[in-house]
């Protein structure tokens, strides 16, 4: 299943993934995304529409014919305890779902998009080059082992009554009064980052090989 957000809002390229590649998707849609309600056939925006759930169509690309040729699935939904204005949810699924598991699913994208995200801003994925695509999905897959050491960690000295454990959470909210910075699994990373210290290798010389023959005996042999 793909999940887009506002920015893939097009009904041409929700044509060609529904009947080009064939797949499943749940789109955000803009405002002033225009459907046609199955139920009256009338051409409205989506803002216009109260919340719920509705079966539409969208129009042709010049505007001037309705596509019954596919049915989509819209959920208008308010955000939990928010002022913000409702999402709207184009879904292209062959399942029977609820509104709530169509909103479920989308906001998945976000968690995804934020762990990305920390690992970018976090790690400095940015200014990191690796020589293949594999290396670098390999690099990605560590950073991500590591934050989730780094979000069970989190949890735990939380909960934890050890009196090694307090004192960790105590050096962390000391930590958090010098930067300034809230409780939470971002601030914590840059605490780890800071309290434990990176590995450095240093460069050594290897050792003097030991000679086989002794100092006068390689006199006696002469310049090689």
């Amino acid at each position: 299943m793909w999940v887009f957000d506002r920015g893939n809002d097009d009904k041409q390229f929700f044509k060609f993934l529904r009947h080009n590649v064939e797949v499943q998707f749940i789109a955000r849609l803009r405002s002033n995304r225009g459907v046609v309600v199955k139920e009256t056939g009338v051409i409205v925006m989506v803002k216009e529409l109260p919340t719920g759930r509705y079966q539409v169509y969208l129009m042709n690309k010049n505007n001037n014919k309705v596509d019954i040729r596919t049915e989509y699935t819209l959920v208008i939904a308010n955000h939990l305890g928010s002022k913000k204005a409702p999402i709207r949810l184009l879904a292209a699924l062959k399942q029977e779902h609820s509104s709530v598991e169509i909103i479920t699913m989308y906001q998945k994208r976000w968690g995804i998009e934020n762990i990305f995200k920390r690992c970018k801003q976090k790690f400095n994925l940015g200014e990191i080059r690796v020589l293949n695509y594999q290396k670098f999905v390999n690099l990605i897959a560590l950073i991500q082992f590591a934050i989730n050491v780094f979000t069970v960690t989190f949890i735990k000295i939380q909960k934890s009554t050890h009196s090694l454990i307090s004192r960790v959470l105590m050096c962390y909210k000391n930590f958090l009064i010098l930067r300034a910075q809230y409780q939470n699994l971002d601030s914590f990373i840059s605490f780890m980052q800071q309290a434990l210290k990176p590995l450095h290798y240093k460069f050594k010389h290897p050792p003097d090989q030991q000679n086989l023959f002794s100092f006068r005996q390689l006199e006696k042999l002469g310049p090689f």
